[in-house]
């Protein structure tokens, strides 16, 4: 299956109408920390801002990655990180 969004530091696929996102950078991988699950949400900053009164630590601020897609990734107080996605 080919990618419908193909950049260095995103490729995303449709697969059934769910979407599988990687990130082909091994920057800042270390050992137990290569994938993060990216829940869709509808708007990323006031998620981010609550995971982090939450008690969570902010990881990647919301970024935009291309057209009008936004990711974020946050850490849970046990340093498991979470993605966040929003397409606008």
């Amino acid at each position: 299956m080919q990618p419908y969004f193909d950049e260095p530091f995103y490729v995303g696929f449709n697969i059934g109408g769910f979407e599988l996102g990687l990130d082909p950078s091994m920057e800042n991988i270390t050992d137990g920390n290569h994938s993060e699950a990216y829940w869709a949400v509808d708007d990323i900053e006031n998620t981010v801002k609550h995971f982090i009164t939450a008690g969570a630590r902010l990881v990647q601020p919301a970024t935009n990655v291309g057209g009008a897609i936004q990711v974020a990734i946050v850490a849970d107080p046990f340093g498991n990180n979470i993605g966040l996605i929003q397409e606008s």
